[in-house]
């Protein structure tokens, strides 16, 4: 069963466990109801739920993999048909038919892995964050925040605060820390 993490202040821990709990339920429910294969549920999983996220400014941001008219030819295919057990790595045997798209001589640059940013996150999550708004309304523990290492944590506490001084600036009342905190992370 999925636990809320130290984080997650009380009295929202209790209540994020049983969240997460009626959600795996309801999730491993639908895959057998759809009578769906371990395969198909991890396929149909790596893709919802999937929410559409807003352009953050005037640069147009797309997902060619996920416009409505691709995204229904890509799902048909039949999973056997979406590997390739002749392409060089495993990462783009799993991406057989993204790897297809491009030509031969493009293939031998693509990317062997998986590209991950960590070490871009690792600097942004290493400098301290700074969360007294979060810990004044009671959504985050200041106590656990401060010993906090994992980087999607330390910078999903710096979205939330940020998410909140946005609201602050746009009139938002917002609860103000009954006791001292930093809220540094």
């Amino acid at each position: 069963d999925p636990v809320a993490r130290a984080w997650s202040a009380e009295p929202y821990r209790e209540a994020d466990d049983a969240v997460a709990a009626a959600w795996v339920a309801e999730q491993v429910a639908a895959h057998a109801a759809a009578g769906r294969s371990w395969a198909q549920a991890d396929a149909h999983d790596a893709l919802w739920p999937h929410d559409v996220i807003p352009p953050a400014g005037e640069v147009p941001e797309a997902s060619p993999f996920l416009h409505p008219a691709f995204l229904p030819a890509a799902l048909a295919l039949a999973l056997a048909d979406r590997y390739d057990p002749a392409l060089p790595t495993p990462y783009q045997r799993c991406k057989a038919q993204i790897v297809k798209l491009f030509p031969e001589p493009m293939r031998r640059v693509l990317p062997r892995r998986k590209q991950y940013y960590s070490t871009t996150l690792v600097a942004a999550a290493a400098q301290p964050i700074a969360a007294p708004r979060a810990v004044a309304a009671g959504l985050l523990d200041p106590d656990a925040l401060a010993v906090e290492t994992d980087v999607a944590v330390r910078l999903t506490a710096a979205a939330v605060e940020d998410w909140l001084a946005g609201a602050e600036a746009a009139g938002a009342q917002l609860p103000r820390p009954a006791r001292d905190h930093s809220g540094l992370l």
